[in-house]
C-alpha cells in the first residue's frame, strides 16, 4: 500500500543520527518496503533525493539501503562523523579536524538490521573555498577545493587544491592502517603569509620557495615531515 507522509522521523539505530522532517512517499509492496523523499533533515543539514529500502521484510539477513544527497556546512559533516559509527570505522582520525565553509555529500549506506552481514558505506564529499584545520601543529588549508571519496574503511582524494604557507598547493589523501596519509607540494609566499599570519620571524624573511610535505593523521598521533631547498627566499 502507498501513503504520503510529512514530518516522518527515521531512526534505524540508536547509534545513528535521526533523519527527520521527511516529506515523501512510503510503500510496502509484497515483501519490499520503500521510502522516497525530496526533502528531509539530518543534524540540521538538508537531505535531497532520499531513499530508504528494505528489499525483503521476511529475510533472516535483512538490511536497510539508504541513499541521499546532503548540503550543509562542512563542520556539520564532521559532527555527523563524531556522532555516528563512522568515527569507529575510520579510527577517529577526524577527531581534531575543523572546517569553515559549505560542502555537498552524496551518500549510500547498507545498514544491517538482522543477521551478521557487514555495514557498507560509499560516499563522495566536495568542498569549495573551505578553510580546513587538520589538527594541532598541522598547517591550515585555506580556500580548499576538491572532492573526497570514502567507504566504511577508507578515504581517498586526488588533486585537492588549497592555499598553504601563503601560496597555492596540491594535495592527495589516502587512508591506511596508520591513519590518513596526506602528500602535499606547493610554493610558500612569505609576503602573503606575513599579511595573514604576522610573526616576528616572517618580518626578517621575504620571497617564495617550493616545498613538499607528508603528514599522517593517526588516531594516536600526528606526524609532519616538510622539506624545501629554500631557493627563492631572502
Amino acid at each position: 500500500f502507498p501513503s504520503h507522509d510529512t514530518g516522518v522521523v527515521l531512526e534505524f539505530d540508536k547509534s545513528w543520527p535521526k533523519i527527520e522532517n521527511i516529506d515523501g512517499e512510503f510503500w510496502i509492496r509484497g515483501k519490499r518496503m520503500e521510502l522516497r523523499s525530496d526533502s528531509a533533515m539530518v543534524m540540521g543539514g538538508q537531505i535531497r533525493k532520499v531513499t530508504a529500502e528494505v528489499s525483503d521484510l521476511t529475510a533472516l539477513q535483512m538490511d536497510l539501503a539508504v541513499k541521499g544527497e546532503v548540503a550543509a556546512s562542512s563542520e556539520r559533516f564532521l559532527e555527523f562523523i563524531q556522532k555516528s559509527p563512522v568515527r569507529r570505522y575510520i579510527d577517529g582520525f577526524t577527531d581534531d579536524m575543523h572546517a569553515r565553509g559549505d560542502g555537498n555529500l552524496s551518500l549510500s549506506m547498507q545498514i544491517p538490521l538482522l543477521g551478521a552481514q557487514p555495514f557498507r558505506l560509499n560516499g563522495a564529499f566536495s568542498v569549495v573555498n573551505n578553510d580546513i584545520e587538520l589538527g594541532k601543529n598541522m598547517p591550515l588549508l585555506r580556500n580548499t577545493r576538491g572532492g573526497f571519496n570514502f567507504t566504511e574503511n577508507s578515504v581517498t582524494a586526488e588533486s585537492v587544491n588549497a592555499e598553504i604557507l601563503g601560496g597555492n598547493a596540491s594535495l592527495s589523501f589516502k587512508s591506511d592502517a596508520d591513519g590518513l596519509l596526506v602528500a602535499a607540494q606547493g610554493r610558500a609566499d612569505i609576503d602573503v603569509l606575513r599579511r595573514k599570519e604576522p610573526s616576528w620571524l616572517l618580518d626578517h624573511l621575504g620571497g617564495n620557495a617550493r616545498w613538499n610535505a607528508k603528514f599522517v593523521l593517526g588516531k594516536a598521533s600526528r606526524r609532519l615531515q616538510i622539506g624545501s631547498d629554500l631557493v627563492g627566499l631572502r
